[in-house]
């Protein structure tokens, strides 16, 4: 009998010690936490902690209440209870805090989450007396540019204390773009972009943001009109041939030819040399070519019109009939009034004169 009672005795201290176990690695393992990356800071200015974050549970249980305090230097306990890890300075998951002497400092996070669970981790913080590099946005060009376009991007970064190691270009619409000094790109999207310029010193430090705004342009096609309605010639009269392009990009074009022959066998010519000092594109450009078209026959013609990007437009197809020129003949109401006016003039010379003027008898 004592033997099954210390039998009885010993099962229950073993079950007491597994519930006390589990207990206790339930409530350690109910709730993780991060306190970011160790980090370098400038003595001096505002240090935002904004890579904190909940690790367990993820996500956070939406019953319970998660506070969190941070303790800046574990260096020092400033509520004197011998613990140096968990001086409340601050409340919050990410608080900001200036840290005034340069030196080495342990952050900690500790976090709660209102029904016993709590637990902590600690960063390095290296706080130094730096002077943040300087960014600026020397051009970009051209602005406003046209889809397509290559566009030049130029900055500059000083550092005071150092030296620039890395260009951040980015653009609200695109994205990130290369990191360089300068660099030209192609691949723009059509809208008003604001362009953005960090630069990151060989401390690891950050300038302020600068910004400038880019306007990029759809890309419109060319536009070709034939301006001629006449759809007859013969082979003795010039045939003026006009066509107006337009484009609202204003490129102007760099080959345009007139298409022009019988039986859909067309003969390139061109009607024009291209002037870029003409600046009206935008409005329209009158180019025109005048032919003789000698042979008699049905006469198809086309025009086309290349610009410098590459693009390519023709017009619709046209048509115009060439009929032989014929030499003019007298009307027959012409030979009857040459007629009269012969045989008038031959009765004339036929009459006889009269007698002697001033002659007396």
């Amino acid at each position: 009998m004592a033997t099954t009672g210390r039998w009885v005795l010993f099962l229950i201290i073993l079950i007491g010690t597994v519930i006390a176990f589990a207990s206790v690695s339930t409530a350690a393992d109910k709730i993780k936490i991060f306190a970011g990356q160790d980090r370098s800071v400038i003595v001096g200015e505002v240090t935002t902690f904004d890579d904190a974050r909940l690790v367990w549970p993820d996500p956070p249980d939406p019953f319970l209440n998660y506070t969190y305090s941070w303790d800046f230097d574990a260096a020092i306990d400033l509520d004197g209870d011998g613990i140096y890890i968990n001086d409340k300075e601050s409340t919050g998951l990410h608080p900001s805090f200036v840290f005034g002497r340069p030196g080495t400092y342990g952050v900690t996070l500790w976090a709660f989450d209102g029904v016993g669970g709590s637990a902590n981790d600690t960063m390095m913080v290296t706080a130094i007396i730096d002077v943040r590099p300087v960014a600026s946005i020397l051009k970009i060009s051209p602005n406003p540019a046209v889809q397509g376009d290559e566009v030049l991007f130029k900055g500059t970064g000083t550092d005071a204390d150092g030296s620039v190691v890395e260009y951040l270009w980015r653009s609200d619409l695109n994205g990130s773009l290369p990191g360089n000094d300068s660099f030209m790109i192609n691949t723009l999207k059509v809208g008003v972009h604001t362009i953005t310029l960090e630069v990151r010193d060989d401390a690891g430090f950050l300038s302020a943001s600068v910004s400038a705004r880019l306007e990029v342009k759809l890309d419109h096609l060319p536009v070709l009109v034939i301006l001629m309605d006449r759809t007859t010639a013969d082979t003795a009269t010039d045939v003026k041939f006009e066509v107006m392009y337009t484009d609202l990009d204003g490129d102007p074009p760099m080959v345009g030819t007139l298409f022009c022959g019988r039986n859909m066998v067309f003969d390139q010519i061109h009607p024009h040399e291209v002037n870029e000092t003409d600046n009206d594109y935008r409005d329209g450009k009158v180019y025109s070519s005048s032919l003789k078209l000698k042979e008699v026959g049905n006469y198809s013609f086309y025009f086309e019109f290349h610009d410098f990007k590459g693009h390519s437009v023709r017009t619709e197809l046209r048509y115009i009939n060439v009929v032989k020129h014929k030499e003019s003949t007298p009307s027959l109401g012409s030979v009857a009034v040459l007629a009269t006016m012969l045989l008038a003039f031959g009765v004339r010379g036929r009459l006889p004169a009269g007698p002697p003027r001033g002659r007396r008898r």
